[in-house]
């Protein structure tokens, strides 16, 4: 495995990954999970819903949904107090999640920051910031890494490491 980069260091932070819906995410949570990865922080952003995780190199890959059918619906929401007051959001317990939707919840209740805030109290270490720390788990190559948490074919994920 790479050296941990500094939080000091310019480079890449995260990638992102868009699934059509919520249950397609929760489904991908659900066969990582049964792999033994975990998220490292869930986020309910208001604007998506956000499962991040780590690869190999401390990067995050994010995995998410956008939570507004249109632009402009999201960008009014950015433009309201509710992100005025935290651009971050709350974190959440997936787990929890995904038994709210199985036993009925809607999208549209299970993607709301009251909705995240109405469990348990899971604060970021650092408020705004995502954590530092290493996950527990396996460790694959940052290339499996990405083909596992977005479920694509390994073809599909060729790029060059340097």
């Amino acid at each position: 495995m790479a050296e941990r980069k500094s939080p000091a260091t310019a480079a890449m932070h995260h990638s992102a990954w868009t699934f059509d819906s919520l249950d397609d995410l929760l489904d991908r949570y659900q066969e990582l999970a049964a792999k033994g990865i975990e998220p490292a922080v869930p986020i309910q952003h208001g604007v998506t819903t956000s499962l991040y995780y780590r690869d190999p190199d401390g990067n995050f890959v994010e995995l998410q949904i956008d939570n507004f059918a249109s632009p402009d619906e999201a960008t009014g929401y950015m433009e309201g107090p509710e992100y005025d007051s935290d651009a971050v959001g709350p974190s959440f317990d997936v787990q929890r999640m995904v038994e709210a939707r199985r036993n009925g919840a809607s999208v549209q209740q299970l993607t709301t920051r009251a909705w995240a805030l109405s469990g348990p109290d899971l604060r970021l270490p650092v408020p705004g910031r995502l954590p530092q720390a290493r996950p527990a788990g396996r460790v694959v190559s940052a290339r499996d890494a990405a083909r596992i948490l977005v479920g694509k074919p390994a073809a599909a994920m060729d790029y060059q490491r340097s």
